[in-house]
């Protein structure tokens, strides 16, 4: 058989800046080799500096954000802190925008495109990814990176099978 190792990842809510660092090293302790932080507006200055103290003490582990589309696209210190995610090497960050402000769902990713061009984390859209035509439609306008498929979502475990392939 082929014999592959699924490397153990730990997913960590939204917390305060000491209880974040304290859940890093219990999963490092454990192993973990990828980390994901919930981020959000309130909680984004404690995350961005646990990030930044993490990435000095583990610098071989993978470090996503996910921010559950709280993010708004049209808010000048939304946008400041995405770019401030921007710069911390991260694997990916997991719906940054959709589910506030006026612009909601792949509009709101498509309106973070354009104010952030530039931006390099990998996209990472799951919840604004309603059925399968959304999906491709946000493939095909380079909206994400990453898709995270549900199957509730999309229908069935059948369907969802099918959209990984069509998205591969």
């Amino acid at each position: 058989g082929d014999d592959r190792e699924v490397p153990y990842g730990k997913s960590i809510g939204g917390r305060t800046y000491e209880e974040t660092l304290s859940e890093v090293d219990r999963a490092v302790d454990m192993n973990a080799k990828k980390v994901k932080l919930k981020i959000s507006p309130s909680n984004s200055d404690q995350i961005l500096k646990a990030l930044r103290e993490i990435r000095g003490r583990y610098s071989d582990i993978e470090l996503m954000v996910d921010a559950n589309g709280t993010f708004d696209p049209s808010n000048a210190n939304h946008i400041n802190v995405l770019k401030q995610l921007d710069q911390q090497g991260l694997l990916m960050i997991e719906e940054p925008v959709s589910r506030v402000g006026e612009v909601k769902g792949i509009n709101a990713v498509r309106m973070l495109k354009g104010k952030i061009p530039e931006f390099d984390t990998a996209i990472c859209l799951d919840d604004c990814l309603s059925d399968k035509e959304t999906t491709l439609r946000a493939l095909d306008e380079d909206l994400c990176d990453v898709v995270n498929i549900k199957p509730g979502r999309i229908g069935s475990i059948v369907s969802a099978i099918n959209l990984a392939y069509l998205c591969k």
